[in-house]
This record gives C-alpha cells, structure tokens and sequence, in this order.
C-alpha cells in the first residue's frame, strides 16, 4: 500500500485522504513526503503517524484526492483549507435563493477546518463578501482576531467573492431536485472550487 500511495505523490505536493462516510473531518489524514522521499501521513494535527500501521489505518475505505492549495489572502488567516458554508434555496418558480453563508476556519496549525477538530466559523455578508466582526467555534467562544495569525474578522474580504456566490447558483440550479443545499467551497488563485455538497442540510 505504501508504495502505491508514494507513487502518486511528489516532493512538495500533497493528497488528502478522507474516509468515506466520514463526518467532521475525523479520521482525515494528509499523504506528503519529507525531503528525503519518504512518505509521512500526517493527521489534521500535523501528528505523524507510524507507517507501520498503515494497513490497519486503511481496512476502511477512503477516498483520496489532491490538496487544494487555497488562495494567498486566505492563507494568512490559517493553515488549513478554508472553506465557505455557502447555503442556497431552490423555489419553486426555481428561482435560487441565497440562504446565508459562513468560512470556516482551522486554528493551533491544524490543515482542516472543521469546527469538530478546533476550528471557528464566521458569518461572511452575502453582498459584499466581507467578514462579519465575531467568529466562534463549537463550544461558543468568541474571537475577534484570528488566535494564530492575529488577523482582524470584522471586514476581511473573502476573494473572488462573486465566483463564489456564482457557482453556488450554478450547483442548485444543477440539482433542482435538492430544494436546500449546503455547500462547502474552496477559493483557489484560479477562483472557488467545489470541495462537497450537502444536500440534506439542516
């Protein structure tokens, strides 16, 4: 198994492996390899696993794909992979109805963002793409700045904010047999991507 999973890795790059049936982000693991060539796999901690165990790790099935490297203004917020929560409504004159949205944020290095593995959520204003002012994680603290960067929340603009609001359109539009959706979308320098799509969301 190591030896076909180093295969598809080269130095510097790195894929994410997310067990399928998965729920926030647990169990997630990230494929890199160090500057001698060797693979390492790393949790969401940045804790590197044993390779020895790495047949018992994967007698689940995973899903693997490559690392999305997210945009440099998102990147100074936090390491990890930020994604928008971006929820949309199908009427029924098919009409698509922005719901609200919210980035999610990792936090103490980690490279996801879940807020189930210590990460925080703030409102994103569906107008302008900006930060709202309070970002809060799962247990109902509060924070102003982001607590490893020090960035400011309130008024950061989420780039390409119009691709992101255009593609969620897109998705609904495509799945009008999903009335509610919850997408989780990625902003790449190339603009967002579709990382998953919720579509029984609350």
């Amino acid at each position: 198994v190591l030896t076909y999973l180093s295969s598809f890795i080269v130095p510097g790059e790195k894929l994410i492996a997310k067990p399928i049936g998965g729920k926030g982000g647990h169990l997630i693991i990230v494929l890199t390899k160090n500057d001698s060539g060797e693979l390492q796999l790393l949790r969401p901690e940045k804790k590197i696993l044993d390779a020895d165990n790495i047949e018992e790790i994967f007698k689940q099935k995973y899903l693997i794909q490559k690392f999305v490297n997210q945009h440099e203004d998102l990147n100074r917020i936090s390491d990890s992979v930020n994604t928008i929560r971006f929820v949309t409504l199908l009427r029924k004159d098919n009409k698509v109805v922005p719901v609200g949205a919210y980035i999610r944020l990792g936090a103490q290095g980690a490279f996801i963002d879940n807020l189930s593995q210590g990460g925080m959520a703030v409102a994103v204003d569906l107008v302008s793409g900006k930060l709202g002012p309070v970002a809060s994680d799962r247990y109902g603290t509060e924070f102003s700045r982001h607590p490893d960067s020090e960035v400011v929340f309130g008024g950061f603009p989420v780039p390409k904010w119009e691709q992101v609001v255009e593609i969620a359109n897109k998705v609904q539009s495509a799945l009008p047999f999903h009335k509610l959706l919850g997408m989780d979308i990625a902003i790449t320098q190339d603009g967002p991507v579709i990382v998953e799509v919720n579509s029984i969301y609350d």
